[in-house]
């Protein structure tokens, strides 16, 4: 998945006419997440103002123009994140360079950090329903 592949310049962009764009993430056992960071696409792209983070803990929202914090949150087996554009940049696909979510520290890529683990450790991240690899090419 692009969104985790350590480089801003492979973003994930959505369809340009949609206002909203939803990653969902899965994996095996339970995780904590207290954070989520978003760095801007390296292509023009409207940066998500907000986003919404649902697990099987309950749901919560993140003011991406701050630190990105939220009260931890319990996720078992997977989240879904959705990003939310601002209403002024509406001719540009949204876009995302790269996320980080605290509490899921080995399972994707931040910038300088270590590949994300291949799919068979149990790491499926999805855009839309469709799995990508996040193995290192």
């Amino acid at each position: 998945m692009f969104a985790f592949d350590g480089t801003i310049e492979t973003p994930w962009l959505a369809d340009p006419a949609d206002d909203e764009a939803t990653l969902t993430m899965s994996w095996t056992g339970e995780r904590t997440v207290s954070r989520l960071a978003v760095d801007a696409a390296g292509v023009p792209a409207a940066e998500p103002v907000r986003a919404r983070i649902e697990a099987s803990g309950g749901v919560r929202d993140v003011d991406l123009d701050g630190f990105g914090y939220v009260e931890p949150l319990s996720a078992r087996d997977g989240l879904s994140i959705t990003f939310y554009r601002s209403d002024l940049a509406a001719d540009e696909p949204l876009g995302v360079g790269e996320i980080r979510v605290e509490g899921l520290e080995g399972s994707s890529t931040a910038p300088g950090g270590t590949a994300a683990p291949e799919p068979s450790a149990g790491w499926d991240p999805r855009c839309g329903s469709t799995a990508r690899s996040t193995a290192p090419r």
